[in-house]
């Protein structure tokens, strides 16, 4: 809390245990020399006689007055917390900036192939190229300061006390009851033609906490208006913090739920100075849906190899079937190699390539980070979608003749819970 030099009004209070009353702004105070009059308090099978003490407010910004000081160090504080948080958080994003930058090639391809893949399938989600441009793309503003001598010329206007206590309360030994207009007791208090029932409602002490409570938000929230776009600022720089931290997921295995997918990485064999990796690409149960008729084929897993050698690397192989035995489909021979189309090089034409490539720039390891989901997600589509179009050399036509089992399994099958390739 604020370091004060002066007192509050309910501190005072506490140190006099002179009851009061409010209602409304008005401050009432017992004068046991006044005679008895309308205004009165009646408590302990005593009358007390009330006088009218000032405004409420009055109090409140004598006090504030008297500790004008100790706010402007105060608010000084705050806004000094305040950079020091931006600081702070800039320079976490500064930090997931290098890691994305730094991060060894190798390192870099085995921890985000997973959201590249993610991202081909959905191009709202953020992989660290797409998270570089998008920052490039933005710049943080300076903070702009308003003058700062209207900020405690604000606080003036900010009834604090009024709403620590309310608008019709007693304070007397060092407790504070609600007037309650219209509800009769032995214990009221009496202004002018209308009388009010007392209702406990806690201690001075703690509304006197509360209202230190309620001086401290309230100044902090003044320091932050003060900053003309500090709102706007710290916005951007969430917005740049949440970017790189789902660029910085570092997940080996992701399930598309898109295509019904699952993308893996594991751990290969290392020799000469070359570490091999095993992608895989798991296509859980799907449907082909062609002319108007369904089937439905089972769960497969594709694999390709990778490796990285220094600063090189390469695509060891086209995908496979991972599979112990043979999987029917019309692009799979039963030695069940998949059938890519012959004299279409489906590879090359979308970028794959199986050369050696260097791995120097950020650009160098996110060109063989794709390639590695890349080359999967070809199979992919030859599995999924392949029988599109007419003008196609399959292994074996997809009709009920050659696909029988698969064609009654559709049938029966729960199409809401299974995803279907219009083909």
């Amino acid at each position: 809390m604020i370091a004060l030099s002066r007192p509050s009004f309910l501190q005072q209070r506490l140190e006099t245990t002179q009851p009061f009353v409010v209602v409304g702004n008005q401050l009432y105070e017992i004068h046991t020399s006044e005679r008895l009059s309308k205004n009165r308090l009646h408590f302990l099978d005593k009358d007390h006689p009330l006088v009218e003490a000032g405004q409420l407010s009055s109090h409140e910004r004598s006090f504030l007055d008297a500790n004008r000081t100790s706010l402007e160090r105060a608010a000084m504080q705050i806004l000094i917390d305040k950079k020091r948080e931006i600081n702070g958080i800039s320079a976490g994003i500064s930090d997931l900036e290098r890691a994305i930058q730094g991060d060894a090639a190798e390192k870099f391809v085995v921890d985000n192939a997973g959201t590249y893949y993610l991202s081909m399938q959905d191009p709202r989600i953020v992989h660290p190229g797409r998270a570089r441009k998008q920052l490039s793309a933005t710049e943080i503003p300076e903070l702009r300061m308003r003058p700062f001598d209207s900020l405690l010329s604000s606080l003036y206007s900010e009834p604090l006390l009024f709403r620590t206590l309310g608008d019709k309360v007693l304070c007397a030994f060092g407790e504070v009851f609600s007037l309650q207009e219209g509800v009769s007791s032995t214990e009221y208090v009496c202004l002018g033609d209308r009388s009010y029932a007392l209702s406990h409602v806690g201690s001075l002490r703690q509304k006197s906490q509360s209202y230190l409570a309620e001086l401290d938000r309230a100044l902090a929230f003044l320091v932050e208006a003060n900053i003309e776009n500090y709102s706007a600022v710290f916005q951007m720089l969430d917005y740049r913090r949440n970017l790189l931290q789902s660029a910085n997921t570092g997940r080996r295995q992701v399930t598309d739920p898109i295509t019904n997918t699952t993308f893996e990485i594991r751990n290969g064999i290392s020799f000469e100075n070359r570490n091999t990796y095993e992608s895989y690409l798991t296509l859980h149960p799907f449907i082909i849906r062609k002319n108007g008729e369904s089937y439905l084929f089972q769960q497969v897993t594709l694999r390709s190899d990778f490796s990285v050698s220094g600063n090189e690397f390469r695509l060891l192989h086209k995908p496979r079937i991972d599979e112990p035995g043979q999987y029917r489909h019309p692009f799979v021979y039963d030695s069940n190699e998949i059938c890519y189309n012959v004299g279409i090089d489906r590879f090359r034409n979308e970028g794959v390539t199986f050369e050696g490539l260097p791995l120097r720039t950020f650009e160098d390891k996110e060109r063989a980070t794709i390639l590695v989901v890349q080359n999967l997600d070809i199979a992919r589509k030859v599995l999924q979608q392949g029988c599109i179009g007419d003008a196609l050399h399959p292994v074996r036509f997809l009709n009920r003749s050659n696909f029988s089992h698969e064609y009654l399994m559709a049938r029966m099958a729960d199409l809401s819970k299974i995803g279907v390739f219009e083909n």
